[in-house]
């Protein structure tokens, strides 16, 4: 459902939120859903700001029930130290709030109940979005550290798999939870967070290491001078499984070997690109690429 937009971006509610805020009005929670209501809106809006920071266009922001999303255009782009900060901007604002909470209180300017409610709850914010896993900020951080050293595809992947861990701790948590008579809607909906965020995330560790070897070319022009890695695979090796060894902020070199073990030739990162953007990357094996039978 769309409210409008705010700061430039388009912002959209999910669904499920409103029926979870009808329940914490009934259950007389409208303080505590108002402190995190508005919390959980300046913590993406800090996401935007550091975004912009990154000359990162922001599609949309997204106000779901376990907190929002804001969702951006190109994030590999991003070396990943820029990765990383866009992503801890949001938890900087809460672990903000919390210190600022208690100044004010201290100085007897912020009554104790809402001291109490704002620390709570942007403390609750902060510590649940530090986990490491996709597609919270501390998932996006460890992946942008990690790229340093992984391709895009597989940290990203790493990052969904603790992401599934995590929803099926919540999920045995809520049903432990029921079992002793206590229900908590929100470990429930966070499970299915997770769950049901795997796919998207997917989608993008699919297009990561092409969207990072597209801007190798920038990276060229900036750098002047990048290092260069060695890759070996067989010549029916299928390209796009090669891409997902691509490493960022790296040149690359494919030796190319046949059945027997000899080396046919050499393929250059530019060659594969090409084939990948031009056919069927699943049908693409790297025979099919122009190796060059003199390496140097």
């Amino acid at each position: 459902m769309r409210l409008g937009r705010l700061m430039g971006v388009p912002v959209r509610i999910n669904p499920v939120t409103i029926p979870m805020a009808a329940l914490a009005l009934m259950a007389d929670e409208g303080a505590r859903l108002g402190v995190m209501a508005g919390s959980v809106l300046l913590h993406e809006l800090m996401h935007i700001g550091a975004a912009r920071l990154m000359r990162v266009r922001v599609m949309e922001l997204e106000l779901m029930p376990v907190g929002g999303a804001a969702r951006m255009e190109s994030m590999w782009m991003l070396r990943p130290g820029q990765i990383a900060a866009v992503a801890l901007a949001g938890p900087l604002f809460n672990l903000m709030a919390v210190l600022t909470a208690a100044a004010l209180c201290w100085w007897g300017l912020l009554p104790p109940l809402w001291t109490a409610l704002l620390i709570e709850q942007n403390a609750v914010i902060l510590a649940f979005n530090l986990l490491p896993a996709l597609p919270l900020d501390g998932g996006r951080a460890l992946c942008g550290l990690l790229s340093r050293r992984m391709p895009p595809a597989a940290v990203v992947r790493y990052g969904i798999g603790i992401g599934r861990v995590l929803a099926l701790l919540l999920a045995g948590l809520s049903v432990y939870g029921m079992m002793k008579g206590r229900l908590n809607i929100t470990l429930p909906v966070a499970s299915v967070f997770f769950l049901m965020s795997a796919g998207r995330e997917r989608s993008q560790a699919e297009g990561a290491a092409l969207e990072s070897l597209t801007s190798r070319m920038l990276e060229m022009e900036e750098e002047r001078v990048l290092p260069v890695k060695w890759l070996a695979a067989y010549e029916d090796t299928p390209a796009h499984e090669l891409a997902a060894h691509l490493s960022p902020r790296r040149m690359h070199l494919i030796a190319v070997y046949d059945a027997q073990m000899n080396l046919t030739g050499v393929a250059s990162e530019a060659e594969l690109l090409r084939k990948l953007l031009t056919d069927d990357p699943e049908k693409t094996a790297l025979k099919r690429l122009n190796v060059k039978k003199k390496v140097f």
